[in-house]
């Protein structure tokens, strides 16, 4: 039976703490600004706005499960179909699948709905 040199089973113990540091999940990309919107008066609205890093944009009406989306963009014009008052969820996907945090709005309202656990 072959014994392993102290020098050669640290060796393989630093590998073996260094692998799981590779394989740790990152960061969540930052949430995207609320978009801009304009009322096409047929259901529809015109959501415009900027990403913080080149990726594809997704839009999801929470009322209709639909989803609508474009990219690899770093700025989008997408036409969405909605009414007043829809709750829309937005948020970015990266080309190495990296995804930002979701952000709800209001279609008539367009500010962010910020989960303050009840303060």
């Amino acid at each position: 039976m072959r014994r392993l040199s102290r020098r050669a089973l640290l060796g393989w113990a630093g590998l073996g703490a260094a692998v799981p540091a590779c394989l740790s999940p990152t960061l969540p990309l930052p949430p995207p600004d609320a978009p801009d919107a304009q009322d096409l008066r047929n259901g529809t609205y015109r959501l415009t706005g900027a990403l913080p890093v080149f990726a594809s944009v997704l839009i999801r009406n929470q009322r209709t499960s639909l989803i609508f989306g474009m990219g690899p963009i770093s700025e989008y014009d997408l036409i969405v179909v909605a009414l007043k008052g829809d709750t829309m969820t937005l948020w970015y996907e990266t080309d190495t699948g990296d995804l930002s945090i979701p952000i709800s709005f209001q279609i008539d309202r367009l500010t962010p709905i910020l989960n303050d656990a009840g303060q």
